[in-house]
């Protein structure tokens, strides 16, 4: 486990799941390390306040958005049967092409 304030330089893989609080400056760092070689994961509710624990204006993942290709203005929560669509936009990196249906499932 490291801090969110160390130099990434040393290593290959950061995996940051559920980077709630994302500190002033760690974004740049992140980027520099992502455009060197470095792989980064993270996963949902990353990149929501500031290290004043304010939540970023301009939707998720604050100061994540550009280096992670995603963006969200909201956070929804979804109860047995209900679900939400994805639809990638064209020429995406994942390939996306179809309409994803995103649902939760008790089985």
């Amino acid at each position: 486990m490291i801090d969110a304030d160390v130099d990434l330089t040393p290593y290959q893989l950061v995996i940051a799941p559920m980077l709630y609080m994302v500190r002033d400056g760690f974004a740049g760092r992140a980027e520099a390390f992502v455009a060197n070689g470095g792989h980064l994961v993270t996963t949902y509710w990353t990149g929501i306040v500031n290290e004043s624990d304010l939540c970023y204006l301009g939707g998720f993942p604050g100061p994540l958005r550009n280096l992670l290709g995603i963006w969200a203005e909201e956070i929804d929560c979804l109860n047995d049967g209900e679900f939400n669509l994805v639809q990638g936009l064209a020429g995406n990196q994942c390939g996306l092409q179809a309409l994803i249906r995103c649902a939760i499932s008790a089985n």
